[in-house]
C-alpha cells in the first residue's frame, strides 16, 4: 500500500475515533432511557440495561404536563432565536456596509462577549430579574436567550450580508428601492 494510502486510513481512523468520541454520550444517554428507575439509581456503571424497557417513555409521554413542557420550551427558545436575529440584523449589516470607525473593535468586543461563560452572568442575572420582578416570566427568558444568541448572530448574519454584492443594491436603489 502506498503512502498516500496508508494516510487515507489512518485520516479515516482518526475521524472514526473523534465521532465515537462525540456518539458516546448520546449511546449513554439512550442506555438510561432503556432502564429501570430502580437500575438508574443504583448507579450500576453496565454499558447494556439488565432488562430494557420502554415504560419511561411510555411514563413521559403519557404525562399531561409533558405537552405544556415542550410547548414552553419551543415557544421560549424559537421567540429567543428571533429575537436575537431581529436585533441583530441592523448591526450586522451596519458591520458589513458601513465603514465606521471602531468597526473591527466592535466585532471584537462582540466576540469577546460571545466568549463570557453564562455562569459568569448568572447570578448578577437573576437579581437583576428579581429586583424587575420578572422572575418566572417567558419574557425574561425571552430577553435573555435573545441577548446571549445576539453576539453569534450579529457575527453569521454580518458574513450573509458580505456575501452579498454591493452592486445588487446600487442596482435595487436605481430601480427606486430605499
Amino acid at each position: 500500500m502506498s503512502a498516500a494510502r496508508w494516510g487515507d486510513v489512518a485520516t479515516y481512523a482518526a475521524l472514526a475515533l473523534l465521532g465515537a468520541f462525540f456518539a458516546l454520550p448520546f449511546a449513554w444517554l439512550i442506555s438510561l432511557a432503556l432502564r429501570t428507575p430502580a437500575e438508574v439509581y443504583r448507579g450500576a456503571a453496565r454499558f447494556i440495561p439488565e432488562s430494557p424497557t420502554l415504560d419511561n417513555f411510555a411514563t413521559i409521554l403519557s404525562d399531561p404536563a409533558f405537552l405544556i413542557y415542550l410547548w414552553n420550551g419551543l415557544k421560549l427558545s424559537a421567540s429567543g432565536g428571533a429575537l436575537a436575529v431581529a436585533l441583530a440584523i441592523p448591526a450586522a449589516y451596519a458591520a458589513s456596509r458601513i465603514d465606521f470607525r471602531g468597526r473591527q473593535a466592535v466585532l471584537v468586543g462582540l466576540l469577546a462577549v460571545q466568549m463570557i461563560s453564562k455562569l459568569v452572568i448568572l447570578l448578577p442575572l437573576y437579581r437583576w430579574m428579581n429586583t424587575l420582578g420578572l422572575l418566572n416570566q417567558h419574557i425574561s427568558v425571552i430577553a435573555v436567550y435573545g441577548a446571549l444568541g445576539m453576539p453569534l448572530a450579529v457575527w453569521l448574519l454580518k458574513v450573509a450580508f458580505d456575501a452579498i454584492p454591493v452592486e445588487l443594491e446600487e442596482a435595487a436603489a436605481i430601480d427606486g428601492a430605499s
